[in-house]
């Protein structure tokens, strides 16, 4: 019984740990995506994920150790290894721990994106601001990136007699 409840504790103590980065990550990455809808969005967010990246790492060795954790206990996942355990409060605690870092998760794969989606927008409106200030001359039809050819390029004309 001792033995099973330094396990469960350990799990817990992980689970705590997951929680706890989780949070900082998405609190950051919520602060980043600030930052990118601001006018002047390129001022603090080489901090900002700076900021984000020794959280993502500590998430890393967070996820390695609860691995060498359920590998040590003969289990792939930390529910199944919870479910197992005896009935009780350390078991209910890990089993509350483990809903609250799932929806955490989830919550941080949907911050992520969204600052994803961002980067690449202002990214877009930098090349975009980089070509207005270098004059750099569209052809003689605009083709956005991936459209067919330009029709010039085809040798095909609009109002061509011949189509």
């Amino acid at each position: 019984m001792m033995k099973q409840n330094e396990s469960i504790r350990e799990a817990i103590s992980i689970l705590q740990e997951q929680a706890e980065t989780l949070g900082l990550c998405l609190s950051r990455y919520r602060s980043l995506q600030a930052l990118l809808r601001e006018k002047q969005a390129w001022h603090g967010v080489a901090e900002a994920t700076k900021e984000i990246e020794p959280l993502l790492a500590r998430l890393a060795a967070l996820v390695k150790r609860q691995q060498g954790f359920l590998a040590d206990k003969g289990t792939a996942r930390m529910t199944r290894f919870v479910v197992q355990q005896g009935a009780g409060s350390l078991r209910d605690t890990a089993l509350r721990l483990i809903k609250r870092v799932a929806e955490l998760e989830t919550a941080l794969r949907r911050e992520s994106a969204d600052a994803q989606m961002l980067l690449e927008n202002s990214r877009h409106f930098a090349v975009f601001n980089i070509n207005v200030m270098t004059a750099v001359k569209a052809n003689e039809t605009y083709v956005p990136p991936g459209a067919a050819e330009t029709e010039h390029a085809r040798g095909v004309k609009m109002f061509d007699a011949n189509v």
